[in-house]
């Protein structure tokens, strides 16, 4: 919801902060990765849950979503912290309270580390004929 919004007052052509007109191609730039890596997250969890579905083993693909996502995720977060300034940083903002309890979600669903050491294993572990 918060990029919409911030996708809209960026079409519009105002800028972010203080209400000044500037150039916003930055921002466009800033909201289109953030809208591509919230797509290939999407994507990468909607490819793993049909394997899930198909019976497979989504160890290693729930893993690498784990790892895809929670980067992306606070690259986004990040990103939205940028573009908001001073005021994505004010205790109890959206954008803040998202930035804060995503790096907390890191370390919850497993550190990258983790994640990277369930992948590796999956790939070298050899697969089972179907």
């Amino acid at each position: 919801m918060w990029l919409l919004r911030t996708a809209k007052r960026v079409r519009a052509g105002r800028a972010l902060q203080r209400g000044r007109y500037t150039c916003v191609r930055g921002y466009q730039h800033m909201l289109a990765n953030m809208a591509t890596d919230l797509y290939a997250c999407r994507q990468m969890i909607l490819a793993t849950a049909r394997l899930a579905d198909a019976g497979q083993d989504i160890r290693t693909e729930a893993s690498m979503c784990k790892l895809f996502v929670s980067q992306a995720c606070f690259r986004v977060a990040d990103q939205a912290m940028q573009i908001h300034g001073n005021v994505g940083v004010t205790k109890n903002h959206p954008v803040e309270f998202i930035f804060r309890r995503l790096r907390l979600y890191r370390i919850v669903t497993g550190t990258s580390e983790i994640q990277r050491n369930t992948i590796a294993k999956g790939i070298l572990r050899p697969r089972e004929a179907a």
